[in-house]
């Protein structure tokens, strides 16, 4: 899929109305053409929060002007200012200098207990997928990527969870916006995808620590 790191498009299908995508406390390093496209409005109430990105290419964000999208606590920097412990081995943990440190929000009503590593989050959760302590994380397996560590406080709703990564500056509040639709599926499907090329990315994609479909229903 060659474009953005993180491409999702509801394509006006009833089959996930009422739907929501939470893209939260993921780390993008790397990506080309933008950190996370959404598009579609039969789809709503997704939300970015706390996500870190790093020498993205193009817009950290690029949200369809129509769509029912709410963000905060995302953080854009360079990769030079972005605080890992060692960036040239995919090692994207934090160290405690590091501005994402502190810098994120509370993510009710979703909960994320632990980071990337299954290290525990404090009451100054930081961005990205992963949380800095002064203790070693369990299995001592720094800097490996892992399942997601986001979960919906809403146990009634279905969730799946997909992968992708990137990194950047500081995010827009605003993002992209406009209706043109970049990558849109030639067989009107919806979805969301992850983007690859055939050339290198540099460190590449780390996968995305939180990204969840809740599909929610809609009441009377």
């Amino acid at each position: 899929f060659d474009g953005p790191g993180v491409y999702c498009n509801d394509r006006d299908n009833s089959e996930v109305a009422g739907s929501s995508y939470a893209f939260i406390h993921n780390t993008f390093v790397d990506v080309r053409d933008g950190g996370i496209t959404l598009f579609g409005t039969t789809t709503v109430g997704h939300v970015g929060q706390n996500n870190l990105f790093v020498d993205v290419v193009g817009n950290a964000l690029n949200i369809g002007g129509n769509v029912d999208w709410s963000e905060a606590g995302n953080l854009e920097l360079a990769l030079a200012d972005a605080g890992f412990e060692d960036p040239d081995i995919g090692n994207y943990a934090l160290i405690q200098s590091s501005p994402a440190v502190d810098a994120g929000v509370d993510i009710a009503p979703y909960v994320a207990p632990d980071d990337l590593r299954g290290v525990p989050r404090d009451s100054m959760r930081d961005v990205g997928a992963y949380e800095w302590s002064e203790e070693e994380p369990p299995g001592d397996d720094e800097g490996t990527p892992g399942d997601g560590d986001t979960t919906a406080a809403d146990e009634s709703s279905d969730s799946g969870s997909g992968s992708g990564s990137g990194s950047g500056g500081e995010a827009s509040s605003e993002g992209e916006t406009g209706s043109e639709d970049p990558g849109a599926s030639e067989d009107g499907g919806s979805g969301c995808a992850c983007s690859s090329r055939d050339a290198p990315l540099g460190p590449g994609l780390l996968g995305i620590a939180g990204l969840l479909l809740l599909r929610r229903r809609r009441r009377d």
